[in-house]
């Protein structure tokens, strides 16, 4: 395939990947059936196949339901693109080899993964095994180099958390961080390897104290609430991934 077929393929990849991840996201907040065909919010009648086609079905329907004329959000179509700019982005940065598909369900996992848990306060396992599998393929036929340093990370991820979980709730009485945040910090951990553990645990800390008083402050939630530690997992991964010499040697950790 000729490089602006690949970014072509790339692109489309990245809004269709969007698109499922808005749906997934809208029909598990609202306890919907997965497997059900897509409906209009506004009338509930199902959609046809060009109104499923990511930007375009937007477009071609001038952002409303051809049925009852209800506005479509603008934010589906916005989202759609900046998953295919997100997926274009990947690969002219890394090309088209594994690592760039690896990369591609990474980052498309986990927005999903922490869009969930910001909309429903429920880190879901299953995206977490997915990416755990992809990973374990890509390590075992592409970077078996890399499988102990992920295995630690996997193993000291999920059990930091998951101590820190069982300390907050024997001193506390009450649930502080879930089994959901060990289960990602362990996926992180397989990911990016033990190295990557104390910058990703030091960042996320901050994001979730920032965006916790943020949220405080704008009376969105309370001090004793508890606040959804997936988003700035997610966000703290990112963080690392963009400069990863950076945070391993600022903690001394090679």
């Amino acid at each position: 395939m000729f490089p602006l077929g690949q970014g072509l393929f790339f692109f489309l990849a990245g809004t269709a990947l969007s698109s499922f991840s808005l749906a997934t996201v809208y029909r598990l907040e609202r306890d919907l059936s997965l497997w059900a065909r897509s409906a209009c919010e506004g009338c509930s009648k199902s959609l046809g196949p060009l109104d499923l086609i990511p930007l375009l079905g937007w477009v071609f329907r001038r952002g409303a339901c051809p049925h009852c004329a209800y506005k479509i959000p603008l934010r589906y179509p916005l989202l759609e693109l900046a998953g295919g700019i997100l997926a274009l982005g990947l690969y002219l940065w890394g090309g088209a080899g594994p690592e760039t598909y690896r990369a591609l369900a990474l980052w498309f996992g986990l927005g999903l993964i922490s869009w969930l848990d910001f909309k429903t306060g429920q880190i879901y396992t299953l995206p977490i095994v997915f990416l755990a599998v992809l990973q374990g393929l890509y390590l075992g036929l592409w970077a078996p180099e890399a499988r102990v340093d992920s295995l630690i990370g996997l193993l000291c991820g999920a059990g930091f958390f998951y101590w820190v979980s069982l300390l907050y709730r024997f001193f506390r009485g009450r649930e502080g961080l879930g089994e959901g945040d060990a289960s990602l910090l362990g996926l992180l951990g397989f990911t990016f390897g033990w190295s990557a553990l104390l910058p990703l645990v030091f960042l996320s800390a901050c994001l979730g104290v920032i965006g916790g008083v943020s949220l405080i402050i704008a009376g969105k939630t309370g001090w004793s609430d508890q606040l959804p530690y997936g988003p700035y997992l997610a966000l703290s991964a990112a963080l690392y991934a963009a400069a990863p010499e950076f945070w391993e040697h600022y903690f001394h950790l090679f």
